[in-house]
Parts: C-alpha cells; structure tokens; sequence
C-alpha cells in the first residue's frame, strides 16, 4: 500500500513515522527542509524560530511514549521549568496573570481589589454559554481583568474583532483557574498545573534535532511543491507523476481548492476561512530568568517575546519577538527599544501561516471544508490541514489516531 503524505512538518513526520515500518511511505514537500513551522534557522548557535517559539511537552496519551520510545530519547532532551511574566501597567508579574492579583496590588491596590470583585461575580460554568470570545473572557476570568489583560492582549495576538471570534480555541491553551485556585493564589499559594509549567527542549540546543530524529529513515522528496492531486479510479495522481494508494494532507485547507478538483460550491468553505502570519525578529538581549514575557499593551507592536536562549543550556541572552498585528519590522524594532532587555535585532521574518483564526463561521466553514476532502478520500491532519490551533503535542496524537485508521483501513 503506497501512503503520500503532503508536506513534512511535524504532524507529517510523525505519521510518517508510525506508518514506515508497514507501508510504503513518501512524504512530498515543498521546502528544502522538514518541520515546517517548527523548524528553527540556525543564527550561529542561536535556534531562531522563524514562526515563534516551539517547545514541547503532554499529557496526552502516548504522545511522550512514543517521542521517547520511537524518536529521541528522554537523555536527549533537557527538561526546562517555565518562568513567564507580563508587562502589565509598567511593572512585571508573574503568569499567570489571575494568580498574581497580590503583585498588582504592590502597584495598585484598587485595581486588584476590583479584579477579585469582578472574578468573584462571576458564576460557576457561566462561560459556557459564551457565544463569542470577548464574552468568553469577561465570562471567565471577571470584566475588569478581561479588559485590562486578556481583551486587548488577544486583539494583539488575532488582530480581530474579538466580538467576531469563538471561543472554542481555548480549551487546553488557558489556564482557567476555580475559586479555590483564585482564592489560594491570594494569600500568595501557587498553582503550576498550567499549560507548558515545564516542557522539554532538545540537548543540541536547537529543535531541528527532534526534527531531524523525527525525518531519520523516511522517504521525503524535498523542493516539491504539489500543483495538483487527481484521483483517477483507485490510486491518487500528483502532478501528473506520482501515485499513491492513500493520501494525507498536511496543507493548509485554504490552499485545497487550487490543488484538489472541486466544484465552486465545494471550493466555497475553504476560501472563506481566515488565518494569521507572524513576524519576527531575533535580538540579543540582557540576561534574564523568564522563558516567555507577555505585553498586552497596545501601544506595542508584539505581543510576546520567547527567550529563545533560556531554552538552551549553557543559557545563552537571546530572545524572538513576535507580532501578528500587521506592523512594519521599523516599527517593531522601534517599540522594542522601549523594552530595556532588548538590545540588539540579528534577524527578522514573516511567515504566512501562524495562527488560524476563529471567527464566528470558523466551525462551520472547517468542518465543510474537512466533509469536502472526506467526501474526496482525502485523510487530513495537522494545524492548519484542519484549522485548529494544535501544538506539536496534539499533531503527534492526531498523526497516531489517523495512523490507526490508515492501517485499519488498509487492512480491510
């Protein structure tokens, strides 16, 4: 059974991996390298990733079994404890943001207090009934700290109405505390069970080892892009000059229509879904503790800086910026120098896919255009193939349930 998985990021890579052993596998890819926005240029000794900062942990199943059984293993990585802040009002707090109500109170007593008030007010499971993400967030988290952090910072990162977006992005990618959470982290008691409290990065200092370990022993055909993909009667035709038994699409949805054969009214769903790019710049910085750093200020053209060289050990005082919000890179390098730990921009990028946006059609729009390609025989997995917002964790465990139904596929 011949397997044609298009692009070899990581969620190509990964199935690619599970279904080597038994199939016929090759992997078609546009670029001259694996990993797709995972992958990190190399400045030096310097992993600058293009697209923002990558790390990895889960506590999903099977998903670090098999990075450490079948990829590299656990003695390859370091394991690296997360320190967060946020510029918030001028001064720097720890994240989470909702359990550091009493560092804002060191700066503004009144502040904090409506915070716990606006928190307090808020019922049980009331954000369920959210319809909308700014909702969403007044819902959970009370309006005031909606308001002065997590509204104008998601603007930043969307750069999107909020009123027009859904919420169903954020289950497993917020920290949502209960009031016992609430209420211990006011008399200064810590919860760390919040997404990425520790992660693993690995020991060659750059992600393009779990990459590399991730490509090793696969068929991967590099700098071929696919203009086209045809079924013709029981066996799939790429530009004219390869076949395939089974295809899998890693590609970004809104792309398919100009790939796949399909009608205007097929091809309609995928053209109206929305998506995000993302510059960056590489700086050399001061030395600091923190592995991310949040600004929900408006009034800065990025909404967050990876301390890339944190990650790295011996540590290493270098950071990526990133922006979704449309500036120029003179602008953000200009906001940067309000940032005393920024000294020096290395290198800059834009990446046209980052981020897919969930709109109030997203589900909808999605899971037409995912019944289109179902409907074609086409198996899709990954970030963008199905617009969701995955982090590498989830790619690896949708390659490992697509993977099982190829082979129960190929079985029958």
């Amino acid at each position: 059974m011949r397997i044609g998985i298009l692009g070899a990021g990581i969620s190509g890579l990964a199935l690619g991996k599970m279904l080597n052993a038994s199939s016929d596998v090759e992997l078609l890819e546009r670029n001259d390298f694996s990993g797709g926005i995972a992958h990190a240029a190399m400045i030096g000794d310097i992993p600058y990733h293009q697209a923002g900062g990558h790390c990895l942990n889960s506590s999903l199943p099977g998903v670090m079994d098999f990075v450490f059984g079948s990829v590299l293993p656990k003695n390859s990585w370091h394991k690296i404890q997360r320190i967060s802040s946020i510029l918030f009002h001028g001064h720097y707090i720890p994240y989470p943001i909702e359990q550091s109500i009493p560092q804002i109170a060191d700066f503004d007593e009144k502040l904090a207090i409506n915070i716990v008030e606006d928190f307090f007010g808020t019922l049980p499971d009331r954000a369920s009934s959210a319809r909308t993400l700014d909702e969403w967030l007044k819902k959970t988290f009370g309006a005031k700290l909606a308001e002065e952090y997590f509204i104008p910072y998601n603007k930043k990162v969307w750069n999107t109405d909020l009123s027009q977006m859904s919420p169903a992005w954020t289950t497993g990618k917020l920290p949502i505390p209960d009031r016992n959470i609430f209420f211990r982290s006011l008399l200064g008691k810590k919860n760390c069970n919040v997404p990425h409290a520790a992660f693993f990065y690995p020991k060659k200092n750059s992600q393009n080892a779990f990459i590399d370990a991730l490509a090793s022993g696969l068929r991967i055909t590099y700098n071929y892009p696919v203009l086209s993909a045809e079924k013709k009667e029981n066996h799939w035709d790429i530009n004219g000059e390869k076949t395939f038994d089974v295809l899998v699409s890693t590609l970004p949805l809104d792309i398919m229509p100009a790939i796949i054969p399909m009608n205007s009214w097929e091809a309609a769903p995928f053209n109206r879904l929305k998506r995000n790019g993302i510059k960056t710049v590489l700086y050399k910085t001061q030395p600091r503790k923190d592995t991310w750093t949040y600004f929900p200020d408006q009034d800065l053209a990025f909404h967050r800086v990876v301390s890339i060289g944190n990650f790295l050990r011996p540590t290493i005082p270098y950071a990526i910026v990133e922006s979704t919000g449309g500036y120029s890179f003179e602008q953000i390098r200009g906001h940067a120098k309000k940032i005393d730990f920024l000294l020096e921009p290395v290198a800059e990028n834009y990446s046209e896919y980052a981020y897919p946006v969930f709109d109030k059609d997203v589900e909808k729009n999605k899971k037409a255009a995912l019944r289109v390609l179902s409907s074609k025989g086409v198996h899709a997995l990954g970030r963008f193939a199905e617009w969701e917002y995955y982090n590498m964790d989830v790619c690896i465990y949708r390659a490992m349930q697509v993977a099982a139904a190829i082979l129960k596929q190929c079985s029958c």
